[in-house]
């Protein structure tokens, strides 16, 4: 696993706003934004359609669970956006899961640290993730209604 790269398969971090972003009734499509930094704006640039990045929910301990599998429906745009201005496109392909896997679950020894963003896996490792998440059931409405309450405060649009 190597940090702050991209590649292939990913594990890319997210704030529980993402909740928002996920879900048949979510109000604006999922996508995973990089930070306003050179290192930010290289890193989307370097992510190629067709890639896939796990879902990781990164904010909460409670959460810290990769929850699904997207995988890179576009290039890297440039949005408004004064934390996370490069954005790029993704669609879900597996999950919303409930209640998702930890790291340490599918053998990661690694805590995400401050000015992490996206991890690059290689597929060995992503083939165990996506069987760990097979296993699990679909993130419910009601749960999802419940997280989304929980975290407004880490909804995109708070941040701007």
């Amino acid at each position: 696993m190597i940090r702050n790269q991209v590649g292939k398969y990913m594990i890319k971090m997210h704030y529980p706003g993402v909740y928002y972003r996920i879900g048949k009734d979510a109000k604006e499509p999922l996508s995973a934004g990089f930070p306003n930094s050179k290192k930010g704006e290289q890193l989307a640039r370097d992510v190629k359609e067709g890639y896939f990045m796990f879902v990781y929910v990164a904010k909460d301990k409670r959460e810290r669970k990769i929850i699904g599998l997207s995988r890179v429906t576009g290039p890297m745009r440039k949005i408004g956006h004064r934390r996370w201005p490069y954005d790029v496109p993704v669609e879900m392909v597996i999950g919303p899961k409930y209640p998702g896997v930890t790291l340490k679950e599918v053998g990661i020894d690694v805590k995400p640290k401050i000015g992490d963003t996206v991890f690059e896996i290689d597929e060995e490792k992503a083939q165990e993730i996506i069987e760990a998440l097979r296993r699990q059931p679909d993130l419910d409405d009601e749960t999802l209604q419940q997280k989304r309450k929980r975290y407004v405060k880490y909804h995109r649009d708070n941040w701007r």
